[in-house]
């Protein structure tokens, strides 16, 4: 750190001068000027002691990992007192709201004209609740009083990405320093590393200012003269939630804005409203005023054509205090910018008009698509309903008198309207839609509406018919791995501990490529080699801040496979003999075919995962192929109830790694390849749901689910998830008026594996406290079971087959046992819904088979003979509840063991 530099300040370089010239050579000494700045820098925190910084996670994808925050602001700087202020954007620090620097101000350390280079900085931090933390710095401004000894001009920058001036050597050379912080050893427990920033004009220093005392909360500063030096990067907190914490600002360019010779302030903005006649093109008379706080006096100007343009043409308009300009009028908004500059630029500011048209006519539409009527065999079959490039189907168009560029979307219930296609000169198609909505069988409406920048809209309902096959509600699931080459593919990463329990959040963003004929024959994949990547997986976001990739990732089908992780790889972290040799370390897979599997084809993979500088983590991942929520989807293959394989070196031993995937629908260059898993349920659906009262039944996405695939026990129950729980979203929802008024639902039925067994309840799970608790049943939401139909599968959801539980004194709220199917009406945000969003009902739930009541001792009453037996004989041992629903098993009904990813 520089003390005693003589160079560089105002002063000093007068004395030297001073000295060469004498008196007589001397210019007239400058007046003060207040320069203005912008900046970017980081902010460091460290701990107490030095020992360590603190990661602050809102900014761990960001390009110190977290370690360092980026910061921005502006900055006033007296240039003869090297004394100012700070103004600092809030920012994110630790999920608890934004952080705040206010009130910064700072002067110079030892006086106007000392030797020092060095600021003392004096701000209040305010942090989640606790406002006016007092914190003092020390900061050395070498690089910024440099810059402008040697000449910075409005719009220059010094710092390390400098137009005019530099830190790294380049353009003025400027003398930066580098800050306290820059050779500071972070580490995240598993590896140590710096995260240097380089010389930068303003940096953090290791001095401390002098105790002053006790300082409390809401008082500045906490620190004065004179200096001590502790080693460590900025002064020890005194007071607040980070005691003796030590705060880094370093400030890597500052872009000098202002230089505080003029002034000028535009007049105020002008809205104005002009009515829709007569028709464009026309132009309005507008007066801008007149600006005020000019300085020089006499000297203002304005420019309608931008900036550069008045500069180049030298068309710059003098100021004659009332300032009537003509602005275009061809659009319903049309927007004027005026710069005001004053003493030809040393100062600048601009003016907005804007011009509104009071258009209150609507579009007139020009054409539009052709009613459609198309047989298919899925309601998830793609079906076009506007074209511009099919004349057998159309398109709709639309003109306005105020605006060329009109919006135009299209909607099946006429409140969520999605915007066209046609503009790009593509046709409109039911695959388009978000998922979650979508044709229904038979008759749909689409309502276009177009629409002018005024709001104003014009209407019209398309009638788009769905033939089914009889008897189809979905299209059979097929499984595709035998398309040679790449497809690209995109899912999710999710990381659990030994417990079980999630480490930090799902990655929904990753990518990669997989070949699924790229099969090895053995563990080593020799009948490959030396290609041997069947798949590569890249990390949408940083996990535990560090960005990873999986490659190579080796594919394997049926059979048991096992992997060395140890000899002969990269990796640092595996159990070594006493000479420090990689022992033997084996991680295995058993993949299963089909017909061992329930019908459902699996792929294997061993994998060596990099992250940040760890490289070959052995990582075995066996993939359920099937028409799930995704096509690759992770299974248990160890046995462990955890999603994955444990892993057996790395950083993470014990870990398990879910990667769940689908491919996209295209191959590297962009060119339509199959899916690897397509289709969905034929006849029998697993599960269905109404999207209008009466309607037609519709696949719902659901997933049956184990009791063992829910984390808490439910105390009640004898056995939880009989025949299987059920956990769906649905947004197909059904509305209805009562005495409370209007409210939405979701009617949803479903098979069970099993029949219902006498004296059972349905039980609600609560996923938020992870707790089983009572379905609510009111006039809102109910719980109704019925026996399968003549075909072995549930009646519709609505219909009369389904009835609620018993409700007498001894059987009260008990379902009917031996029933075989479930129908569900859940209200929308009401007691069993678990999506707090409106317009989604999820959930979680099935039956209970809950302890039956003890019956009465054996007694003989007046001598009849009539008799109670002492041992409780549940009815689902009885043969005609058996007789009943025993052997009505549903065959297209597969368990799906997964658990909530």
């Amino acid at each position: 750190m520089n003390v005693s530099d003589k160079s560089i300040k105002r002063t000093l370089l007068a004395t030297a001068m001073t000295a060469a010239l004498g008196t007589a050579g001397l210019p007239e000494p400058a007046s003060a000027r207040t320069l203005q700045f912008s900046f970017t820098g980081w902010f460091t925190m460290i701990n107490a002691g030095g020992t360590g910084a603190l990661n602050n996670g809102d900014a761990s994808g960001l390009g110190y990992y977290g370690w360092r925050t980026p910061v921005t602001g502006t900055m006033t700087f007296d240039d003869t007192t090297n004394s100012g202020t700070i103004s600092m954007v809030p920012f994110s620090f630790f999920g608890s709201g934004p952080a705040s620097a206010t009130t910064i101000s700072f002067v110079d350390a030892d006086g106007i004209g000392g030797p020092k280079t060095e600021l003392l900085a004096n701000m209040g931090f305010n942090w989640n609740g606790t406002n006016g933390i007092p914190v003092s710095l020390v900061m050395e401004a070498k690089g910024l009083l440099d810059a402008l000894g040697q000449g910075m001009a409005v719009g220059d920058t010094v710092g390390t990405s400098g137009q005019t001036y530099s830190c790294s050597g380049l353009g003025a050379n400027i003398a930066c320093n580098l800050p306290a912080s820059d050779g500071f050893l972070f580490s995240n427990g598993k590896s140590t590393y710096t995260l240097p920033i380089g010389a930068t004009p303003i940096a953090s220093t290791t001095w401390n200012t002098t105790d002053i005392g006790a300082v409390t909360v809401g008082t500045n500063p906490s620190g004065t003269l004179p200096f001590t030096d502790d080693g460590l990067g900025g002064s020890p907190m005194k007071a607040g939630p980070f005691p003796g914490f030590n705060a880094n600002f370093d400030f890597d360019t500052l872009t000098l804005t202002s230089d505080g010779t003029g002034s000028i302030t535009a007049p105020a903005d002008i809205p104005t409203t002009v009515p829709e006649t007569p028709a464009p093109p026309r132009t309005e008379a507008v007066t801008l005023g007149a600006p005020t706080g000019v300085q020089p006096a006499g000297t203002a100007e304005y420019c309608l054509e931008g900036r550069a343009t008045c500069d180049a043409n030298s068309s710059w308009i003098a100021d004659n205090g009332v300032n009537t300009v003509n602005v275009s009028v061809t659009q319903t908004v049309n927007t004027l910018v005026v710069d005001w500059r004053a003493g030809a630029g040393l100062a600048f500011d601009t003016q907005t008009v804007t011009v509104t048209v009071a258009d209150t006519t609507p579009p007139s539409i020009l054409s539009t698509p052709l009613d459609i009527s198309a047989n298919v065999q899925s309601v998830t079959d793609q079906v076009c309903f506007s074209d511009p490039a099919n004349a057998a189907i159309g398109q709709i168009t639309a003109s306005d008198v105020w605006d060329a560029a009109l919006t135009i979307e299209y909607s099946l219930d006429g409140f969520t309207y999605f915007p066209t296609r046609n503009g790009a000169g593509q046709p409109d198609c039911s695959s388009d839609f978000p998922t979650g909505v979508a044709f229904g069988p038979n008759n749909n409406t689409v309502i276009w509406r177009v629409t002018d920048d005024a709001g104003n809209a014009t209407t019209y309902n398309q009638t788009v018919t769905l033939n089914l096959p009889t008897g189809i509600v979905g299209k059979a699931c097929t499984v595709d791995l035998t398309t040679p080459g790449f497809r690209v593919t995109a899912g999710d990463f999710v990381m659990r501990d030994p417990t079980g329990a999630q480490v930090g959040t799902t990655d929904s963003g990753v990518t990669g490529i997989i070949d699924t004929t790229k099969l090895c024959t053995d563990e080593a994949c020799s009948n490959l080699a030396p290609d041997i990547v069947g798949a590569t997986l890249d990390a949408g976001q940083p996990f535990q801040g560090l960005i990873w990739r999986a490659e190579p990732v080796t594919l394997f089908g049926p059979g048991t496979w096992t992997f060395e992780t140890c000899p002969g790889d990269n990796s640092t972290q595996c159990p070594t003999d006493a000479n420090g040799n990689p022992l033997p370390n084996p991680m295995g897979m058993t993949v299963k075919n089909a017909v061992d599997n329930n019908g459902v084809p699996q792929l294997g993979a061993h994998m060596l995962f990099k992250w940040g500088n760890t490289q070959d983590i052995d990582v075995v991942v066996v993939w359920d192929v099937d028409c799930g929520a995704k096509q690759l989807t992770t299974t248990d293959p160890d046995g462990d109830g955890i999603l994955g394989t444990r892993m057996v070196d790395g950083p993470f031993v014990g870990f398990n790694a879910a990667f769940d995937m689908s491919a996209t629908g295209v191959d590297q260059n962009g060119n339509p390849v199959p899916l690897i898993a397509d289709g969905g349920y034929v006849v029998g659906i697993p599960a269905y749901a109404n999207p209008t009262p009466g309607g037609s039944p519709l696949p719902l996405n659901a997933t049956m689910l184990a009791a063992s695939d829910i984390a808490a026990s439910d105390s009640v129950a004898v056995d939880s998830c009989v025949g299987g729980c059920i956990s769906f979203s649905n947004n197909n929802l059904m509305t209805a008026t009562d005495a409370n008024g209007t409210y939405q639902y979701a009617e949803v039925a479903f098979p069970l594996d099993q029949p219902i067994p006498f004296w059972s309840v349905y039980r609600k799970f609560d996923p938020a406290t992870n707790t089983w608790k009572a379905f609510t049943v009111d006039s809102r939401n109910s719980v109704k079971s019925a026996p399968f139909d003549a075909n072995g599968l549930c009646p519709e959801p609505g219909s009369g087959a389904y009835k609620a539980a018993d409700t007498n004194s001894q059987l009260a709220d008990k379902l009917q046992g031996g029933d075989n199917c479930i129908q569900l009406t859940i209200e929308d945000n009401g007691p069993n819904d678990t999506d707090p969003a409106v317009g989604t009902v999820a959930d979680p739930s099935g039956v209970a088979s809950v302890p039956e009541p003890a019956l009465p001792s054996p007694s003989t009453e007046g001598g009849s003979g009539c008799s109670i037996a002492a041992t409780s004989q549940s009815a689902t041992r009885h043969a005609e509840w058996w007789l009943l629903g025993g052997l009505l098993g549903w065959l297209g009904w597969r368990r799906r063991q997964h658990g909530s990813r």
